[in-house]
């Protein structure tokens, strides 16, 4: 095509690259480390390398000619589509004087395209449409006809968009990269051809030959193997693959299973044709089974979520576990079925994973909770020792950053942002609890020996004999006061356990955790967070002194609501010690007539909100206050057993082989053994194809949206984009830069 000019920044983009993967290896000194550098040269010598041959727009003009062209290609392939559909109609028209009146009464069948596509469809109870070879040939010629059609209104589409509203050409570039319908022999699977024809998609050869490979089984890739292979996000793997597999592995004798996250499964249930969901009870695990025997036979496609699969198997167990057991031995219990039925599933099952590198990883995990809640192990006293630690952090980190004081009794923002920041808090910690300790552990006390001791057995996951014996030793080491055991354990797991470099270190508050006001059943706890301002809607942290952590970091950041304030007055109303707990929440800016708790009015919410909340929102003994008497009583629960199953469950060896597809091959060396990385060549590519692409910031993103030559009146999901600014930030900014311009919020 004409309009398709290469790019010559193509070699200084390449040169680029390969100065960086020098730098790197001068930098490079773990195994992994020189590991990854090998492969991401090896992707930048690939043939299919962008950023060896790039092509982009002419920035020229348009082009009339190519106009001209794209339209009368248009207009041919109408007029192809329109005779051949006339052919068929006209091949079984009435042909007798019944079906002529029917016909002309209007109650003779209507012929749509559709009857006559369909018969390229293989049944996979009864195989192929008992047809004449001539009749698929002539109706594969009519589907050809539609696909071409279907392509240049594509092209036609592509083109007006990219000179009309300035777009970067890029869908004009794909869709002139399309090889055509008969790249693939519509002959020997004449299913793709029809999908293209019912989807309105083109099937680009690299997405057809992938879909071969995750459907083939020989020598390579039996059946005991399972394999990912990689494939960029926007290629189509959801909306083109996923639909061509499912078609050729579907073919009567497995169940086609395709385990997506839930985020995915909404988009996937419009994709696909057929999903199941039964609730489970004894008397319909039976239905159950015919269900999926069924979907099997249809040659169906059962869309699931990793935590479905997981959640059969565990179900079994938990049954098994609380049920009584059976009277004979042709009383099957439920439990019993359902295991059962689980692993005749398992037998007959072909996985197809799309987002391996998550849905296969270690991350995911089920857990069914056994028994009824009951505290946590040193409950109250294991959060109120966390607040008290998070003071002395907090103390080490003005100390190392000499910051000025927060105001209001604010708890400053604390991250370890390399290695270094957090081995000096620790070294910091460790000593000052070793010489000072705690309220309620004191420390001072000991002699200079212990105290070294107590201060290597913190800091150092693995401590020397002679400590272990002053620390440990119950006649005559620390561990003797049995107060000071827990207290010490649980310090010891904190510091060396790398707890505290975990949640100060690779949690970011508001990115990777913070609080939710969606979940059902609500929680108090911080959850996780999947990007910005975007909690998961079901994961949780598991670990107990993480939760608690991040708990009172996502409080002491975000601050306490009103109604959160007026709770913690209500609780302090009903303690005989409130003045005294009172005198420690007052803020030097709190006007002096609320020095005493008997002077605040808690019945005019306006005064409250707006001369004390203001004023006691941030303020951390109040914050502990509410946690602790409040927040953790009731969240913090622990269960006496559990029932675990992950990601790499999901990988284990079984009778046909796994296939997922992910944008990355970054985590090929933490997925379970089974699961081999199938590199294709022609992605080999991949990792290395973005050479030219920069960081979009907040603020070119605004000059774009204002000197953008049309007028944008509607940005969506602006904290998707802009890790800088919120929604309101972002539009002032915007206000600021145009001034003639008014701006709507909609949350």
């Amino acid at each position: 095509m004409r309009f398709l000019v290469k790019r010559h920044e193509s070699l200084h983009s390449s040169n680029a690259l390969d100065d960086f993967l020098v730098q790197l290896s001068q930098r490079a000194s773990l195994d992994h480390h020189h590991t990854y550098i090998q492969e991401l040269r090896q992707s930048s010598k690939s043939p299919q390398y962008s950023g060896a041959h790039g092509w982009g727009l002419n920035p020229s003009s348009p082009d009339d000619e190519l106009s001209k062209s794209i339209e009368d290609n248009l207009e041919k392939c109408r007029s192809v589509a329109e005779f051949l559909w006339k052919l068929c109609c006209q091949a079984i028209e009435p042909w007798s004087i019944a079906t002529s009146i029917c016909s002309a009464a209007g109650i003779y069948p209507r012929l749509l395209p559709i009857f006559f596509l369909e018969q390229l469809r293989q049944n996979p109870k009864t195989g192929p449409q008992d047809i004449s070879n001539d009749w698929i040939k002539f109706i594969i010629k009519y589907a050809l006809s539609l696909a071409y059609l279907q392509h240049v209104e594509c092209l036609a589409r592509a083109y007006e968009r990219t000179w009309t509203y300035a777009f970067s050409g890029h869908e004009l570039i794909n869709s002139d990269s399309y090889d055509g319908p008969e790249a693939i022999d519509p002959q020997e699977r004449p299913e793709a051809l029809l999908l293209e024809v019912e989807q309105g998609i083109l099937i680009r050869p690299v997405q057809y030959r992938i879909a071969r490979e995750i459907c083939r089984v020989d020598d390579q890739f039996n059946a005991q193997n399972n394999y990912v292979m990689q494939l960029n996000m926007g290629e189509g793997k959801s909306s083109v693959i996923v639909p061509i597999v499912a078609a050729e592995v579907g073919d009567g004798s497995q169940l086609v299973r395709m385990v997506v996250a839930k985020p995915q499964s909404k988009q996937m249930m419009h994709t696909l044709v057929k999903a199941l969901d039964v609730n489970l009870s004894k008397s319909q695990v039976k239905v159950l089974q015919n269900m999926y025997t069924n979907c099997m036979e249809s040659g169906g496609v059962l869309l699931i979520q990793p935590e479905h699969i997981l959640s059969f198997k565990l179900k079994g167990l938990e049954t098994i576990y609380w049920e009584r057991p059976a009277t004979s031995s042709r009383d099957i219990s439920l439990g019993t079925k359902l295991l059962r039925t689980y692993r005749e599933f398992e037998s007959i099952c072909r996985d197809i994973v799309d987002k391996s590198d998550k849905n296969l990883s270690v991350k995911l995990e089920l857990i069914y909770t056994m028994g009824g809640p009951q505290p946590i192990d040193m409950s109250p006293h294991r959060w109120v020792i966390i607040q008290r630690l998070m003071d002395v952090v907090a103390n080490i980190a003005q100390e190392l950053t000499n910051p000025r004081h927060p105001e209001g009794g604010r708890f400053q923002t604390i991250r370890f942002l390399d290695h270094r920041a957090g081995n000096q808090t620790i070294q910091r910690l460790s000593v000052e609890l070793s010489t000072n300790g705690l309220e309620g552990f004191p420390m001072s006390i000991q002699p200079r020996d212990v105290q070294d001791s107590v201060r290597r057995y913190l800091k150092y996951p693995v401590v020397p004999d002679p400590d272990i014996l002053k620390v440990e030793n119950e006649l005559t080491g620390v561990f003797r006061e049995k107060r000071f055991k827990n207290v010490l354990l649980l310090l010891r797991g904190l510091i060396s356990g790398d707890i505290l470099r975990f949640v100060s270190g690779q949690q970011r508050f508001r990115v990777n955790y913070g609080p939710t006001s969606t979940r059902e059943p609500p929680t108090m706890l911080a959850v996780p967070y999947r990007a910005k301002d975007s909690p998961s809607p079901r994961s949780e942290f598991s670990h107990t002194d993480v939760v608690t952590i991040l708990a009172c970091l996502s409080y002491y950041y975000r601050g306490l609501t009103l109604d959160e304030l007026l709770t913690c007055f209500e609780t302090l109303g009903q303690s005989r010690q409130a003045e005294l707990e009172y005198q420690k929440w007052i803020s030097p800016n709190l006007p002096a007539v609320y020095l005493s708790l008997k002077s605040v009015n808690l019945k005019d919410k306006n005064i409250c909100e707006v001369d004390i909340w203001p004023l006691l929102r941030f303020y951390k003994s109040i914050i502990d206050f509410y946690l602790a008497n409040i927040v953790f009583p009731k969240e913090m629960r622990d269960f006496p057993f559990k029932l675990s199953s992950s990601g790499w469950d999901l990988a284990k060896l079984k009778n046909l082989p796994l296939a997922g597809f992910s944008d990355t091959t970054d985590s090929e060396y933490v997925l379970s053994l089974p699961v081999q990385t199938l590199d294709l060549p022609e992605q080999r590519h991949t990792n290395a194809s973005d050479g030219q692409l920069s960081a979009l910031t907040a603020d070119s993103l605004l000059d774009a949206v204002t000197d953008h030559r049309h007028r944008i009146s509607v940005i969506l999901d602006v904290g998707a984009q802009t890790i800088e600014h919120g929604k309101h930030e972002f539009a002032r900014s915007d206000d600021d830069d145009d001034e003639d311009m008014e701006i709507v919020e909609i949350d």
